[in-house]
């Protein structure tokens, strides 16, 4: 990749005025990316004012607001259906994720070790080791995230150009 970004970062939000924007800076200080997706699920502390403001001076951050709480994963399809970049990762809003581990994420995919990559902030340590690709269970996963398959050879997915 001639690129050092080339991650479309998805944030759901609900009511997190308070962490927000702290998180927001962290997320955009990485290098890998590319673009930060932030979508308001209809929040009612002023999260959107929040939202709104920062995007006016963070040129690589897209602002999406659903006018009804529809809850995170239709936070997410609307995330992901306006992703640009050829990688995504999903970002909660209240630092729950380090966006400084981005990287150790990132690592089997663009390996070649693994078609989809999967945190937890209760394993702990050492990343374990990826789960051998099988055709029957991992080929279904990305087209029901809105992903398709990329010209790479090591089985990488993006965001379908269609």
């Amino acid at each position: 990749m001639k690129s050092t970004e080339f991650l479309s970062v998805i944030m759901p939000i609900y009511n997190e005025a308070g962490t927000v924007e702290e998180v927001i800076r962290k997320v955009l200080q990485q290098p890998e990316v590319e673009e930060l997706i932030t979508v308001n699920d209809a929040s009612r502390d002023g999260t959107g004012e929040v939202l709104r403001n920062l995007a006016k001076e963070l040129p690589k951050m897209k602002v999406f607001e659903h006018d009804v709480n529809q809850g995170k994963g239709a936070a997410l399809r609307t995330g992901i259906s306006h992703a640009t970049a050829p990688y995504v990762i999903i970002q909660d809003a209240d630092l729950e994720y380090n966006p400084e581990e981005y990287p150790v994420l990132l690592k089997p995919i663009l390996d070649g070790k693994a078609d989809v990559v999967f945190g937890s902030r209760f394993i702990g340590g050492e990343a374990s080791p990826p789960i051998k690709r099988d055709p029957k269970t991992t080929s279904a996963l990305p087209s029901r995230m809105g992903l398709s398959k990329t010209g790479y050879s090591s089985g990488l997915y993006s965001r379908s150009a269609s």
